[in-house]
């Protein structure tokens, strides 16, 4: 329930064709991770969709963009690498 508040806050100022490359790249963000065997949350995705597409739309400064982007290459190893190594203790204990 806050997910999804938190994309109507996000998206109030968003207009039709803005909404339109939010949902299209949280589809395209979502088929891929698919294909790839990656789990992700969709609510995750759909909010940084909404939020990347609105500040693109507002001419956010490309540093932000950026940050977001960076900081979410930096958080899918280290998640992968603990989801790994945790799995691994799990099947050695049991």
């Amino acid at each position: 329930k806050r997910i999804l508040s938190s994309i109507d806050k996000l998206s109030e100022n968003t207009d039709t064709s803005s909404g339109f490359f939010a949902d299209a790249a949280a589809f395209c963000t979502l088929i891929v991770c698919s294909i790839l065997g990656m789990p992700v949350s969709t609510g995750n995705v759909k909010s940084a969709s909404v939020f990347a597409t609105d500040r693109v739309a507002s001419g956010q400064s490309k540093r932000v963009i950026m940050r977001i982007f960076v900081t979410s290459l930096i958080t899918l190893p280290i998640s992968f690498f603990f989801g790994f190594i945790i799995c691994k203790l799990l099947l050695l204990a049991f």
